[in-house]
């Protein structure tokens, strides 16, 4: 079971992450696992943007189908 987290927290903690990685501050090891933490957070962060791009707001008359087409995953 996948740990649900917030899109703004997965945003911050992968801008830290990229943060340490560019400015060397940590040794290759460490550098590898915040990689890997990297691509799951953005991973995330993807999921959770097209969960939201699809979500139809009701009661407005526009037609979001085309919309919705272009921005689902694949």
């Amino acid at each position: 079971m996948r740990e649900e987290i917030a899109f703004e927290v997965a945003r911050e903690r992968l801008e830290s992450i990229i943060k340490q990685v560019k400015n060397g501050e940590t040794g290759l090891d460490e550098a590898i696992e915040l990689l890997e933490e990297g691509v799951r957070l953005a991973n995330r962060c993807t999921e959770k943007l097209a969960e939201e791009a699809t979500v139809p707001i009701e009661g407005d008359g526009l037609d979001r189908t085309a919309l919705e087409r272009e921005v689902a995953p694949e």
